[in-house]
């Protein structure tokens, strides 16, 4: 079923939304995605401040277009999945761009596959697999939680691989209890810095080729070892107190 939500000024809910949104929309109140939806090349869709988007276990978002979610603390605007413990992948094709202020995403992967993420006062987790996953793209993410530390099915908060170029910059977050902090197989002068590291394994060790500055950061378990291509610098010996969500 397709579906074009139109031109919008003043924000719309919605039921059984799917296909492809081919002109400015809003999203406001709740609204509910029944299958796979594409934002195209040109469009921008809103998530207004405190609006709800369910999306179906079948269901997904591919954004070629401009994806926003921006609310304020007190009313944040969650994706999440309509029932169960996850929904397909949102993917941001190149010339796409997901931005997010005051936003929650829950239960799926965040797929750059060319496109860019930026993220701030956030919070992001509960994966099938991976959380944020890199072939190619603009990745920044700042003063969230990349992760839950009590209630989280993700592998791996941060895979980032492809044969693209990835553009990362990951400062002022916490990143917490998965298996695996980072998995990083692909990206030059990355920025890790000024980070909580809370997973078991916080960087995947014996990975060459890539560059990247995890200074300032706090590290529980200690710097991680075998690691190749990372500076460390001067780490914090206590968690740091400007990472995560401010506000």
């Amino acid at each position: 079923m397709g579906s074009d939500m139109g031109s919008d000024t003043g924000g719309t809910g919605g039921t059984g939304i799917s296909g492809h949104i081919t002109s400015d929309t809003t999203w406001s109140d709740t609204v509910d995605i029944s299958g796979n939806v594409t934002i195209d090349s040109g469009v921008t869709v809103t998530v207004a401040p405190g609006a709800t988007v369910n999306v179906a276990g079948v269901g997904g978002i591919t954004v070629n277009g401009t994806l926003a979610l921006a609310g304020p603390a007190a009313s944040q605007s969650p994706i999440q999945p309509a029932s169960g413990a996850a929904f397909q992948a949102i993917n941001v094709a190149t010339g796409g761009a997901v931005t997010a202020t005051f936003a929650s995403v829950h239960g799926a992967e965040i797929q750059l596959n060319g496109g860019s993420l930026t993220m701030t006062d956030s919070k992001v987790w509960g994966a099938p697999g991976d959380l944020l996953v890199m072939n190619g793209g603009t990745i920044n993410v700042t003063y969230s939680n990349i992760g839950d530390a009590t209630s989280d099915t993700t592998h791996c908060n941060m895979h980032f691989g492809g044969t693209m170029p990835n553009m990362i910059t990951i400062e002022h977050d916490n990143i917490t209890s998965r298996p695996y902090g980072l998995m990083f197989y692909s990206g030059s002068n990355a920025d890790f810095k000024n980070n909580n590291w809370t997973n078991m394994i916080d960087i995947e060790p014996g990975i060459s080729g890539v560059t990247g500055d995890a200074s300032g950061s706090y590290f529980m378990k200690g710097q991680p070892s075998g690691t190749t291509g990372i500076t460390f610098g001067t780490l914090s010996q206590a968690p740091l107190t400007d990472a995560g969500p401010r506000g």
